[in-house]
C-alpha cells in the first residue's frame, strides 16, 4: 500500500507542477503579447511609416491566406474554409484600417469612429502574434523531442481555446485603446500608462487561463488513453 501511495503522491506533485508551470508560462506570454500589440497600436496611430509597413504587410498576409486556402481542395471542410476566409478578410480589412488610423493622414475621423477599427486591428495583431508564438513553441518542442513528438498546441480543442482567447483578448486591447483615445494623450502619458496596465493585467489573466485549459486538455487526453495494468 505505501509504495502505491508514495507513487500517487509523486504523480500528483508532478501534475500540480505542470499546471503551475503552464499557468505561469501562459501569463508571461499573454503579457508579452499585450505589450507588443499595444506598442504596435501606438506606433500605427502616430508613425506614418510604421502604419504603412503594417498595413501593407497585413494586406499581403491576408491575400496569401486566401490564396492558400482556395488552392487546397482536399482535406478541408467547408466550415474550416469559411472560418479561414473570414479571418483572412479580417486581416486585409485591418491592413486598410492601418492607413485610416494614422492621425496625420485622416484628421476627420472622430475618436468614436476609430474605436471599432482599433478593435478589429487588435484582434488581427493578437491573432497573428499568438499563432506565430504557437508555431515557434511547437517547432522548438519538435526539435527537443525526436521521438513520439506531441505538439504543445496541436489538438483541435487546444487550437479552439487559443483562437477564442486571442479574439477576445485582441478585441479588448483594441477597444480599450480606442476608447481611451491614447493617440491624443498629453505630455504626462497618463492614458498610455492606463492602457498598458490594463493590457498587461488582461494579458496575464487570459494567458494564465489558456495555459490552464491547455494543460487540462493534455491531461484529459493522457488519462483517456492511459493503459490499464492489473
Amino acid at each position: 500500500g505505501e509504495p502505491d501511495q508514495s507513487s500517487g503522491s509523486h504523480a500528483n506533485n508532478m501534475s500540480c507542477g505542470r499546471f503551475s508551470l503552464s499557468v505561469f508560462a501562459g501569463s508571461a506570454l499573454g503579457m508579452l503579447i499585450s505589450f507588443v500589440v499595444n506598442s504596435a497600436l501606438v506606433e500605427i496611430s502616430l508613425n506614418g511609416v510604421f502604419a504603412a509597413i503594417f498595413g501593407i504587410a497585413l494586406i499581403i498576409l491576408g491575400t496569401i491566406v486566401i490564396w492558400r486556402i482556395m488552392s487546397v481542395v482536399e482535406n478541408v471542410t467547408s466550415t474550416s474554409r469559411f472560418i479561414v476566409l473570414t479571418f483572412a478578410l479580417m486581416i486585409i480589412t485591418s491592413g486598410v484600417f492601418c492607413f485610416l488610423l494614422e492621425k496625420n493622414w485622416f484628421c476627420g475621423l472622430s475618436p468614436s469612429a476609430k474605436v471599432p477599427m482599433y478593435g478589429l486591428l487588435g484582434i488581427s495583431l493578437t491573432f497573428g502574434l499568438t499563432f506565430i508564438i504557437v508555431d515557434v513553441l511547437n517547432y522548438h518542442s519538435r526539435q527537443c523531442r525526436s521521438r513520439q513528438h506531441t505538439p504543445i498546441v496541436g489538438n483541435p480543442q487546444q487550437i479552439c481555446v487559443v483562437l477564442v482567447a486571442s479574439v477576445l483578448m485582441g478585441s479588448c486591447f483594441g477597444l480599450f485603446f480606442g476608447s481611451l483615445d491614447v493617440e491624443d494623450d498629453n505630455h504626462t502619458h497618463s492614458r498610455l500608462r492606463e492602457d498598458q496596465l490594463f493590457g498587461l493585467t488582461l494579458g496575464a489573466i487570459f494567458g494564465g487561463v489558456v495555459g490552464l485549459l491547455n494543460e487540462l486538455i493534455v491531461s484529459r487526453l493522457k488519462d483517456r488513453y492511459k493503459p490499464l495494468y492489473v
